[in-house]
């Protein structure tokens, strides 16, 4: 069933075939029509949900918390083909503080970004890498979104994922110069 221009509901299904149940459908309506705003602000690009509702039973298999928010179907977790977790949880932030948006849950990770609509603040980075960088494969972002951590502060200024190479370039600098140093000690 189409429930905004661009979700259906099945998209929002438990990822063990459980639909989402009748009495939830309002929270996934809800939900759809927040990450409707999202997709126009970033260009219109889709929206991939690798989790939505979860059974009580898939919830604790993946390891998600007693009180995960995909137990109501409040809750995605997203991709944007494209565009790197960091950006898309900065767009959210800042649809929710230009008041676009539903606040709720925004959960930084490597690869995909969750966020729910719980009506409270909640903000947390998950990521194992605190660097700017865009994801390598579709995520598996099941249970993930629950292991809260460090406050969420979006930073996407394109240039942090260079920040390696700059190390390196360094090092070999520094390197070739003592070789150098040491090749031509005593030789005047």
């Amino acid at each position: 069933m189409q429930i905004t221009p661009h979700f259906r509901s099945k998209e929002f299904n438990c990822k063990d075939g459980t639909p989402v149940p009748n009495q939830y459908m309002p929270n996934v309506k809800a939900l759809a029509q927040q990450l409707e705003v999202l997709r126009a602000a970033l260009g219109n690009k889709p929206i991939i949900i690798t989790s939505g509702y979860r059974t009580p039973a898939h919830n604790k298999k993946v390891g998600g918390a007693d009180n995960s928010q995909h137990l109501t179907a409040s809750a995605a977790d997203i991709v944007v083909k494209g565009v790197p977790p960091e950006q898309i949880a900065a767009t959210l932030q800042q649809l929710i503080t230009a008041g676009k948006i539903k606040e709720g849950g925004v959960g930084l990770y490597d690869n995909f970004v969750h966020y729910d609509i719980r009506g409270t603040a909640a903000r947390w980075d998950n990521r194992k890498k605190k660097v700017n960088t865009l994801p390598a494969n579709t995520p598996n972002s099941e249970g993930n979104e629950d292991l809260q951590s460090e406050q969420l502060t979006p930073v996407d200024n394109g240039k942090s994922q260079y920040f390696p190479y700059l190390i390196a370039a360094g090092v070999i600098v520094l390197l070739a110069g003592g070789y150098y140093l040491y090749k031509h000690k005593g030789k005047k």
